[in-house]
Parts: C-alpha cells; structure tokens; sequence
C-alpha cells in the first residue's frame, strides 16, 4: 500500500493536471520537452490549448480548445524546432 502511495505521489508531482492526451512528442537527440522549452516563447499563444507549464511535452485543454487547435500547435511546434533546432520532434500521439 505504501508503495502504491508513492508512486501515485510521484505521478501527481510529475504530471500536468487537466484535459490532455499525454506526451506529445517523442525525440532520440533531445528530450521533447526541452526542445520546446528553446521555442515555447515563439509558439502563438492560445489560451484554450497550450502546453503546461508543469511539463512542457504536455499539450493542456480548456476544454474549450478543438482537435484542430491542438493539431495546429503541434504543426507549429514541429516546424520551429525543426527550423530553430534541426530536430524533428515526431508524434507521440496518433492524429486521426
């Protein structure tokens, strides 16, 4: 019990609080979240979908926010690391 304790804990702590569908991006060369860390302040800012504060890969809903602005700031998030970092950050999530 005390170990389950902990590990919900930890994840509470490490993950971001509100509707998302998780890590966004996966990278070999640089851990996602730090790749957008180097870009967050280019991203146009949306205020019914961004990515938390607590965890930079975690994309975070209003829940007013639509599919079509989340596929938006990932499309932008993409193509500024890619021209600002040479990295291409690929889905994590599966866009259908």
């Amino acid at each position: 019990v005390l170990r389950t304790r902990h590990r919900i804990s930890e994840k509470v702590n490490r993950e971001p609080i509100g509707y998302s569908f998780g890590s966004t991006f996966k990278n070999n060369s640089l851990p996602a979240w730090k790749c957008i860390e180097k870009i967050i302040e280019s991203l146009d800012r949306n205020n019914n979908i961004f990515y938390s504060n607590k965890h930079y890969n975690w994309i975070i809903n209003s829940n007013k926010g639509s599919g079509g602005e989340a596929l938006d700031i990932i499309k932008q998030t993409q193509l500024l690391v890619k021209e600002k970092l040479n990295i291409y950050l690929e889905n994590e999530v599966t866009i259908i």
